[in-house]
């Protein structure tokens, strides 16, 4: 056989090798590359999801520890406020200092609702700023009464057993009386409130497995 015959049985091997196998290696870089692609995409979108939730967590965290803490210092300040006005009448004078000191509690309420608005819910950050207003009006309604409750303070009586009762109040006492209880009543509405929030809140951070 001759080295042109040998030239010609190559050449029509190379014709008869179909076009596909031609392209195979490429393809098959192409195929290896996208899959490559697609699992380092995949492990992106995952390690995405996972900062994103962590993050979510932190700042979640963050503001129901804020909402405690703010919630405190009113439930703290407006408490303060309820006790004071309903023994002002019997067993403390009205001096300027405890005015301000009244006055200065009330307006930590009311800032602890302004803070509660950007970390809260409507709802807490509402019944803390009724609260507030609460306290102010609380306030207000011994100064203008404390005179006239001075003036008739109520009888005190003691039991066998120890127990202190009230006997007949006039209407400036009441008035100071019912005007703490509806400052205790805040107290127990808001508390009740920053309760049910932090615990739905974390039971949807925490779900169960």
């Amino acid at each position: 056989m001759t080295l042109a015959d040998v030239q010609k049985i190559e050449l029509v091997n190379q014709v008869a090798t179909p076009m596909w196998q031609l392209w195979l290696p490429f393809l098959s870089s192409v195929l290896v590359a996208v899959i490559a692609l697609g699992g380092v995409w995949w492990q992106i979108q995952q390690n995405w999801r996972a900062l994103e939730k962590s993050r979510k967590d932190q700042i979640d965290q963050a503001h129901r520890d804020a909402t405690i803490n703010d919630a405190v210092v009113a439930i703290s300040a407006a408490t303060e406020i309820s006790q004071t006005i309903s023994i002002v009448t019997t067993s403390r004078p009205l001096s300027a200092d405890m005015v301000s000191g009244l006055t200065q509690r009330a307006a930590e309420v009311h800032a602890s609702a302004a803070r509660l608005r950007l970390v809260s819910t409507r709802e807490i950050s509402t019944l803390c700023s009724d609260l507030a207003y609460t306290c102010q009006k609380g306030v207000a309604h011994m100064l203008l009464n404390w005179h006239a409750a001075v003036a008739e303070p109520p009888e005190v009586a003691v039991d066998a057993n120890g127990e202190v009762h009230l006997g007949e109040v006039s209407e400036a006492s009441r008035a100071i009386f019912d005007w703490s209880a509806k400052i205790r009543n805040s107290v127990d509405q808001l508390a009740a409130m920053v309760g049910e929030h932090v615990g739905n809140s974390c039971a949807v951070s925490s779900p169960a497995e």
